[in-house]
């Protein structure tokens, strides 16, 4: 649901990150990804103003991790992982 969502902002905090997305090109009405507990494990660049291609889920640790593909009009494309004790859509 969330592939052509366009990630808005991204917002750190200490216990929680949550990825903002305007999903009106894509094909879901989800608006937040919200990561509870979390540590990210891969961040290529800046995620703000690019293309939620594809992710895939995997259970590690007792975690979950989630691997996202975006798509940028420079950098082309461009990967983010991490993983969280939960995950909430909204």
């Amino acid at each position: 649901h969330l592939h052509d969502c366009l990630i808005t902002n991204i917002i750190k905090e200490s216990h929680k990150l949550t990825i903002e997305l305007d999903c009106t090109e894509g094909y879901g009405d989800i608006k937040k990804v919200i990561f509870n507990n979390y540590s990210i494990q891969k961040e290529d660049i800046n995620f703000i103003n690019r293309w939620w291609l594809y992710e895939e889920i995997y259970i590690i640790d007792n975690q979950y991790e989630l691997h996202i593909m975006t798509s940028g009009s420079r950098e082309g494309v461009a990967y983010l992982t991490i993983r969280a004790d939960e995950i909430i859509l909204e």
